[in-house]
């Protein structure tokens, strides 16, 4: 078997891309989520635009950045602190929550 990139990190793959976010371990989960690219290596590239504080599985993606759709309408779900779903901008600005 060949190791094809060794990380401190979590993966995941959403809509057909590996995300990345890297692993403290005083901390867990640390940093931006990143998309990985392949040039020869994998390594992580650019930033998804994520609220602050969601973690590489914390999420769903309700607008697609790869189909070249302006950031400003990407929308996130995800559940806050006392579990309601939320869907929020890319700025993290609460559009919606659950009763």
């Amino acid at each position: 078997m060949t190791l094809l990139w060794k990380t401190k990190g979590f993966l995941r793959v959403l809509n057909g891309r590996l995300l990345f976010q890297a692993f403290d371990s005083s901390d867990g989960f640390k940093g931006d989520v990143f998309n990985v690219v392949y040039d020869g290596k994998y390594h992580p590239d650019k930033a998804l635009m994520l609220p602050k504080g969601i973690n590489v599985y914390d999420f769903a993606l309700l607008s697609d950045q790869s189909q070249g759709q302006n950031p400003e309408m990407l929308r996130v779900a995800h559940y806050d602190n006392d579990n309601h779903m939320v869907i929020s901008d890319d700025k993290g600005k609460m559009l919606w929550r659950s009763k």
